[in-house]
């Protein structure tokens, strides 16, 4: 069973993935930590530097900030980074999945522009309303918020939906959809 877990920055993802590590039994794949790894790589770090320029090097590596300041600010680079990286990542995640049977989860916000939601055998969204999104995250929305897709395009990603009022009732939704996801295993 691969459960892909995603929806919108700030809605939730990873206190969702939280909730699923305290009650199921699945290994895990975090697509921004694969990103960030990635990042690490010196021959994508090669690349990047090539294409965005020395700018974006602090201390020898990628500054996740200044990458992001820059690529989040113009989609034109936006969509060039993600030709260059998506592939790579979608890779990385298949060839963990391929050493290893099992449960897995994917949880991330491009689960599906990274196109692993295909490997995927339900995907759980977690939603939330914009205002409470923009309290909880703050001036990390504005910047990083347009460039993904929007709350309909996410649900028609969707077999289950989460909504997180930033409440009590949100572990408690999240242990049910994943009680259902898994029923066969637990």
């Amino acid at each position: 069973m691969i459960l892909g877990l995603t929806g919108r920055v700030g809605v939730g993802k990873s206190h969702a993935l939280d909730i699923a590590r305290s009650h199921f039994i699945a290994d895990v794949i975090e697509l921004d930590e694969v990103g960030h790894m990635l990042l690490k790589r010196p021959e994508i770090i090669q690349e990047l530097t090539r294409t965005f320029g020395p700018d974006i090097i602090v201390e020898g590596g990628i500054s996740r900030p200044l990458l992001g300041k820059r690529v989040f600010s113009n989609p034109s680079e936006l969509a060039t980074l993600n030709a260059f990286i998506h592939p790579i990542i979608k890779e990385t995640v298949e060839i963990q999945i391929d050493n290893k049977k099992g449960d897995w989860i994917i949880c991330g916000a491009l689960l599906h522009d990274i196109q692993l939601d295909t490997l995927c055998d339900t995907i759980v969204v977690i939603d939330a309303k914009e205002s409470d999104i923009k309290e909880h995250i703050g001036e990390k929305y504005p910047r990083i918020g347009p460039s993904q897709k929007s709350l309909s395009e996410y649900k028609i990603l969707a077999d289950h939906i989460i909504v997180n009022n930033y409440d009590s009732t949100f572990e408690a939704s999240c242990i049910s959809t994943f009680q259902t996801v898994f029923k066969s295993k637990y």
